[in-house]
């Protein structure tokens, strides 16, 4: 393959010295995808997919789904790599290595991944190129308002993960942050046009749906379809609760939602939108 055009070299590319993809880079890539089980979950944010990531990962036997792809995490990820040995140049050298040194025990490997990172790779073809034989997943939250919301206090507080310790003053500006309706909806868009995205990429495949709701309740039964749609045995029974990762929300979340539903504008804003009702049940 020849190397790409610059206009086509954005996203997770500009990491990379290298953008040539041989024949001989390609077969060496496949060849190590062959030894193993890999999987792509598509997320739209705040769906609970680092929540998820952390509870496959804990399992022992279906990867550390990591968000290998954002270009914004990438830096901290290759100086990782670089210190434990790593010298690529090129993605096909950054994802042989992420399966070579991240795949679980039984060969499974995976990562999660969002819309708008995952664009780029579309526009030059590498998704099928180099992702034609992993499995898809799909993780969406029901509830697309109250994801809306959680997005809209995460980016405005910086309160996104619970992994990470959190400033009392973080805490405070989450559960007493202004209702602010057109973030909210600029939000609801955003969301809204990743999910339609992914459904349109998705369609006609072979891929498994995992809906934020079920995480939440019963987080054990979806690690287990997971297991079952890669065709893989689980390590050992573990109690897939044990996460690092806990919801965020906080009443100031359900008053904003609430608020905002009580504004007659924004039911006609939704109704444009072509929101159905039941996009505003559940969790």
């Amino acid at each position: 393959m020849n190397s790409m055009s610059p206009e086509l070299i954005t996203g997770c590319l500009t990491k990379f010295e290298s953008h040539d993809v041989s024949r001989e880079d390609l077969e060496r890539y496949n060849g190590i995808v062959a030894g193993r089980k890999p999987y792509i979950i598509c997320f739209t944010p705040r769906s609970g997919s680092s929540y998820l990531a952390d509870l496959l990962t804990s399992s022992e036997s279906l990867g550390a789904p990591g968000e290998y792809l954002n270009a914004d995490l990438m830096d901290l990820t290759l100086q990782h790599m670089r210190a434990a040995g790593y010298a690529g140049r090129s993605l096909i050298d950054y994802l042989s290595w992420l399966m070579q040194n991240l795949s679980s025990a039984n060969g499974v490997f995976g990562f999660k991944v969002s819309y708008f990172d995952w664009q780029p790779l579309i526009a030059c073809g590498l998704d099928k190129v180099l992702f034609g034989g992993f499995k898809p997943m799909f993780l969406y939250r029901r509830n697309i308002l109250k994801q809306a919301v959680s997005l809209y206090v995460a980016t405005e507080t910086n309160l996104f993960h619970t992994n990470v310790p959190i400033a009392e003053e973080t805490r405070r500006r989450a559960a007493t942050l202004p209702y602010d309706p057109e973030k909210i909806r600029n939000w609801i868009q955003h969301i809204w046009i990743q999910e339609g995205a992914w459904r349109d990429y998705l369609r006609g495949r072979d891929f498994l749906e995992l809906d934020y709701d079920v995480v939440s309740d019963d987080a054990g039964s979806v690690v287990s379809a997971i297991a079952r749609f890669l065709a893989v045995d689980l390590a050992q029974d573990r109690d897939a609760k044990a996460s690092v990762f806990e919801k965020v929300r906080t009443a100031n979340n359900d008053r904003l939602v609430v608020t905002f539903l009580e504004d007659p504008a924004n039911r006609t804003f939704l109704k444009g939108m072509l929101l159905e009702e039941s996009r505003f049940a559940g969790q």
